[in-house]
C-alpha cells in the first residue's frame, strides 16, 4: 500500500563490568535482566493490546528482581 520496507542494522556490544572498570571506562548502564516474547500480530505492526511487550517487560523485571517503580526508561520499539 505504498510503503517500502527498508533495511537497517545495529550492533550492541556488552562488556563485563569488571573489565570496563579495570580499563577506566565510564559505565553507562547495566543489563540486570532479560525477557523476550514473540508478537506475530503483523510483520510491521505490534499487537494492538500490547500483550507481548507487556509480557516481555514483566519477564525482564522478574529476571532482574526489580520492581517496575525502579525503572527510569523503557525503549520498547520492536517493529
Amino acid at each position: 500500500d505504498g510503503f517500502v520496507m527498508g533495511e537497517g542494522a545495529a550492533a550492541l556490544v556488552l562488556e563485563d563490568a569488571e573489565a570496563a572498570v579495570a580499563r577506566g571506562a565510564e559505565i553507562l548502564g547495566y543489563v540486570l535482566g532479560c525477557g523476550e516474547k514473540g508478537d506475530g500480530f503483523h510483520r510491521t505492526r505490534s499487537s494492538p493490546d500490547g500483550a507481548p511487550i507487556i509480557a516481555a517487560i514483566r519477564a525482564s523485571l522478574d529476571d532482574a528482581g526489580v520492581a517496575a517503580e525502579a525503572v527510569d526508561t523503557v525503549n520498547a520499539h520492536g517493529t
